[in-house]
């Protein structure tokens, strides 16, 4: 059998090309549907550092995307994939 699972895809919110926060994945992931991403730093293991966006408050966005303006070669988005569901 095959996984059904491919690599998401994984996209950086530093552009390396101009230097800075790309802004374009910044409005993407903030200012649209956040049921579709989940942030990650790019020096987390073991499950820190992941932020499921639908899950958090608007408090935590808000320090988020703080910490991402601040540093955002330390983070990186991918899109939300819901693995699993539980039935009663």
């Amino acid at each position: 059998t095959t996984s059904p699972i491919k690599n998401l895809k994984t996209r950086f919110f530093y552009s390396y090309q101009k230097k800075t926060l790309d802004q374009d994945l910044f409005e993407e992931v903030f200012d649209g549907d956040g049921q579709k991403w989940v942030v990650k730093k790019t020096v987390g293991v073991g499950g820190h550092g992941i932020y499921i966006l639908h899950s958090l408050s608007h408090s935590e966005i808000s320090a988020l995307k703080s910490e991402i303006i601040k540093n955002p070669s330390y983070f990186f988005a991918q899109p939300f994939l819901k693995l699993a569901r539980h039935e009663d």
